[in-house]
């Protein structure tokens, strides 16, 4: 067999290699808002740091010419207290989304205090609602990831 007729064999078989492995395009048509959940659902906060943390809702999907609100609901463990360990510096509970923005945080400044590690010292950040009816909360799929946001202070 010459070299001529082993590379257009080659070439051939990687043409139906990926012919084969190509017949189903999945895509989605869902528009959705959601916490960048990319590394982890979850995060931690030293008791004694101090400074302001950015957790950011992305809205996925086209560009709209109405704004929209996403509401959301702080829930939190026992152990910790607002203004002694936290303050929520947007906490209307509303994010508005104008036409052309797609990110929006959610900034929590976090204040030195010790916490008793044995108390639920977390804070959930959970995406309630949508103004928009079109747009869904979490991401597309049954588990509806990026819907909310766990944040735990932790013992020093």
């Amino acid at each position: 067999m010459t070299m001529n007729k082993i590379i257009r064999l080659l070439y051939l078989s990687a043409l139906l290699a990926i012919l084969a492995g190509c017949n189903k395009y999945v895509t989605f048509q869902d528009y959705y808002v959601a916490f960048d959940t990319d590394i982890s659902s979850a995060t931690a906060i030293n008791e004694l740091g101090e400074f302001q943390g950015a957790y950011y809702v992305h809205y996925c999907g086209v560009l709209l010419t109405e704004t929209f609100e996403v509401q959301y609901s702080v829930i939190l463990g026992d152990g910790l207290k607002e203004g002694l360990d936290y303050e929520i510096v947007n906490g209307s509970g509303k994010l508005s989304f104008l036409p052309g923005i797609y990110n929006i945080p959610i900034r929590i400044n976090w204040l030195s205090h010790e916490i008793d590690d044995s108390k639920d010292n977390t804070i959930v950040i959970r995406l309630e609602g949508c103004s928009n009816g079109d747009i869904q909360i979490g991401c597309p799929g049954p588990d509806r990831k990026g819907a909310e946001l766990n944040i735990r202070k932790y013992k020093n």
